[in-house]
């Protein structure tokens, strides 16, 4: 009898450390409202299952789910990167610039992009940290000079390149059906995982986020922390940008318009809280399949991208607000909790 207790226990001990059950039930609203927005699309356009439409919406997924990581970085650590759309821009205008202007390499003209990213990813770091402007204007100001110079170099017209190793890039499948986009996507995202989970400044980040004060009371840098953080987002804004002018074949300094907005919209139906230090990098990820489901139903359907704006809108203040209410009641429940812990300790201490 106590050996099969011992078995039970220990099988239960399993199940709950399980990291396929410990995702499951962190991630299960999100979970939840991803199946239930897969039935109501799939009700209504019956031509989202199809195996074309999958692909479509898995080749489609990449920018998105990129600026995603991006901002859920930015977003625990209680900061914001508004930038990143115009970096998907003019990265995707250095890369092809350099590619059919200069004629250089490809990998070079990749490498460009990437550095392009970086050094404005170090900037808003480098302000931000150092000088104590809110984020959210610093960051929204390097989006005017960023997509600036995308208009200054392009002079608003569009670069165009008819290539095979540009093509192989935005639009080859592996295998028939994988699309190699979405392989680089999972390969930063896999990236971004072990810097946030697995290193000493990936669990900063979380602390920062938490309570700054505090963090720096602990020792953390948390100027070093800030500017690494803004640094990956500009580096993923970049990648975003490269797989998306080679799926267009083409660059234009009006790309990546409001697509910051569908990955705020992402981080917050992935639980990440705006408040910084809480929610999980999973979570965010799903919660870009659900804006990918809504933009691709709606596509499906029919809607006009105007409603899609409304729709995606609408999201995202319905999500700020849940998020919003689920803190105020976190905040409640500990505040209830503390109040009965010191009526139980004090009788005992008196």
């Amino acid at each position: 009898m106590n050996g099969s207790g011992k078995i039970e226990n220990r099988w239960i001990g399993f199940v709950i450390r399980n990291p396929v059950v410990t995702f499951l039930r962190r991630n299960r609203g999100v979970l939840v409202t991803l199946l239930l927005m897969v039935a109501l699309v799939a009700y209504i356009a019956p031509t989202f299952f199809t195996g074309k439409n999958a692909m479509n919406v898995m080749r489609q997924l990449s920018t998105n789910m990129l600026l995603t990581m991006a901002l859920t970085l930015c977003i625990i650590m209680g900061s914001i990167d508004l930038s990143v759309a115009a970096t998907i821009a003019t990265s995707g205008i250095v890369m092809l610039a350099l590619y059919v202007h200069f004629s250089l390499p490809l990998y070079i003209s990749i490498i460009a992009a990437l550095v392009f990213g970086m050094v404005f990813g170090l900037l808003n770091g480098i302000i931000i940290a150092y000088t104590g402007l809110p984020p959210f204007l610093v960051t929204l100001s390097t989006t005017n000079i960023i997509r600036g110079i995308g208009f200054v170099y392009t002079n608003g017209t569009t670069i165009v390149a008819n290539d095979d190793a540009i093509w192989w890039i935005g639009k080859k499948y592996l295998f028939g059906w994988l699309p190699f986009s979405l392989v680089m996507t999972v390969v930063c995202g896999i990236l971004v995982w072990f810097f946030l989970y697995k290193t000493r400044t990936g669990i900063h980040v979380y602390a920062v986020g938490s309570n700054e004060e505090a963090a720096c009371n602990a020792g953390i840098n948390v100027r070093r922390v800030r500017i690494i953080v803004h640094v990956i987002a500009g580096v993923l804004a970049a990648v975003a940008g490269i797989l998306l002018t080679c799926r267009m074949e083409s660059a234009t300094a009006r790309a990546g318009v409001a697509y910051e907005a569908d990955a705020i919209s992402s981080v917050v139906l992935g639980g990440i809280s705006f408040k910084g230090g809480r929610g999980f990098f999973g979570g965010a990820m799903i919660g870009a399949l659900v804006i990918a489901v809504i933009g691709n139903g709606m596509n499906s359907i029919g809607l006009s991208d105007n409603w899609q704006f409304v729709v995606k809108g609408l999201v995202v203040i319905i999500a700020v607000f849940l998020d919003t209410i689920s803190e105020r009641l976190r905040k409640r429940s500990q505040f209830e909790a503390n109040r009965t812990s010191a009526r139980i300790g004090g009788p005992q201490n008196g």
